[in-house]
């Protein structure tokens, strides 16, 4: 098939699902569904080849964040059921005060935890981003929901120690230093500047309406609004809690799992061998030690039959995000054995280049790449993989490439990424409200962070 017959089918495909989820109101795992046979019908998979992608995405990305997604939504709701998710919330109000609390949260991610994939991070944060965009009140969950998208994804993407930003350090055998420095010095400024392009949004009258853009009936931490009640086999019973965790000791176990995690990533990414810290910082370790440390204090400040409760209830809400999240990597799969890759190689295996325009290549391949599959890992390395052979001729250093590679790979995330579903899911949107609190807030930090790629290169 010819690539622009590929890239019109993709369209299509993708156009369909959107129609289908947003205007029909026909189920969003149907609906990747029925777009994942279509693209892998029409671009030559054929039946048996389309089938074998479909389960083969579904099982590979549950695989990876299956288990995370559980540990994830159980801590949480554990959390959520001591009372902790508020205080939280309400001590970070009265610091910082509600007009701020939001950006507060984003930025302390995107400066703190940058060590952290996203689908991890979004798991251990969103019970607290939920619980923290109900207590600032009028668009408290757009603005959470920007924040922790631009926080996370800009790391990822550009800042060391974040898996892309490292990827593509060793792809273009940049310095862990440099990648670092610059990775800092347009990563940060990019989510400030996201911050206030959403904000600014948000004042637009009508912008978000908040009864189409969240969903008042979403898997929720219903425990965290009623910490009194919850809900048995029987009906809703009265629990009370025995004793009130003091909020540093509940939160020590999720603290433990990400400096672990972190610990981890540092070292691997300075080649640095500390006996065991591979094994515990190993997210999927890491992340069930929390869950066992959290349910320990659970059962210690509460009956034994309030903490199973709480535990069949969230286990409940995990099997919606996990069927959602597993369609949306079959789709990612389908869409990769296509052929996709291949053709944007085609496009830009052009010889000498100037500056800017390979600025723009590198963000145009990946922005490209991540619109197509869903990966930002796997189209910030493709990027900067397509453009590594003339980077001798190339007259631009080659850490603002990989910067713009980064940049590119966080375009425009949309029904093809499974973290587009984990994140409808933990924060309470519609799909329609996720296109503007996800899908534009990653575009607008993507284009931002390009620009001030560009304006270094001119300058550097």
């Amino acid at each position: 098939m010819s690539d622009t017959l590929l890239f019109t089918n993709l369209a299509v495909a993708i156009a369909a699902i959107v129609v289908m989820i947003v205007v029909l109101r026909i189920e969003a795992v149907i609906a990747l569904l029925v777009g994942s046979l279509y693209f892998g019908l029409v671009t030559g998979l054929g039946t048996t080849g389309t089938l074998d992608a479909i389960a083969t995405g579904f099982g590979d990305v549950l695989g990876e964040v299956g288990l995370l997604i559980a540990f994830g939504v159980l801590i949480g709701r554990l959390l959520a059921t001591m009372g902790v998710l508020e205080r939280l919330a309400d001590g970070l109000l009265r610091i910082v005060g509600p007009k701020h609390a939001a950006y507060t949260f984003g930025a302390t991610l995107n400066i703190g935890f940058s060590a952290i994939v996203p689908d991890v991070l979004l798991v251990i944060v969103a019970p607290l981003g939920r619980s923290l965009s109900r207590t600032i009140g009028r668009n408290g969950t757009p603005m959470v929901s920007a924040a922790l998208t631009a926080a996370m994804y800009v790391s990822v993407g550009m800042m060391v120690p974040g898996v892309g930003a490292l990827a593509l350090a060793g792809v273009l055998q940049i310095p862990l230093a440099t990648m670092f420095l610059y990775g800092y010095l347009i990563g940060v400024p990019t989510v400030a500047l996201t911050f206030f392009a959403m904000n600014r949004l948000l004042a637009i009258p009508g912008f978000w309406n908040a009864e189409k853009d969240e969903e008042s009936d979403a898997p929720v931490d219903e425990a965290a609004s009623h910490p009194a009640e919850s809900t048995a086999a029987g009906g809703t019973v009265a629990v009370v809690t025995a004793k009130r965790v003091p909020v540093l000791v509940a939160v020590s176990p999720v603290l433990l799992a990400l400096a672990l995690i972190f610990a981890a990533s540092l070292a691997d990414a300075f080649d640095a061998e500390i006996a065991g810290l591979a094994f515990l910082g190993n997210p999927l370790i890491a992340l069930f030690i929390a869950l066992v440390l959290t349910s320990i204090l659970k059962s210690v400040s509460s009956s034994r039959d309030e903490t199973a409760s709480v535990t069949k209830s969230a286990l409940q809400q995990t099997g919606q995000i996990l069927v959602l999240t597993g369609i949306g990597g079959s789709l990612a799969e389908v869409i990769n054995q296509s052929g996709m890759k291949d053709a944007l190689g085609h496009m830009f295996s052009s010889s000498v280049v100037s500056p800017l325009v390979a600025l723009m290549l590198a963000w145009f391949v990946a922005a490209v790449l991540h619109l197509s599959i869903g990966s930002v890992l796997v189209s910030g390395l493709t990027a900067a993989g397509i453009l590594a052979p003339v980077m001798g001729l190339i007259d631009v250093d080659p850490v603002l490439i990989a910067l713009a590679a980064g940049a590119g790979s966080i375009f425009c995330a949309h029904v093809s990424s499974n973290v587009f579903w984990m994140f409808r899911s933990l924060l309470g949107l519609s799909v329609r409200g996720t296109f503007k609190a996800h899908t534009l807030v990653m575009s607008l930090a993507s284009v931002i962070a390009l620009g001030l790629i560009m304006a270094l290169s001119l300058v550097s």
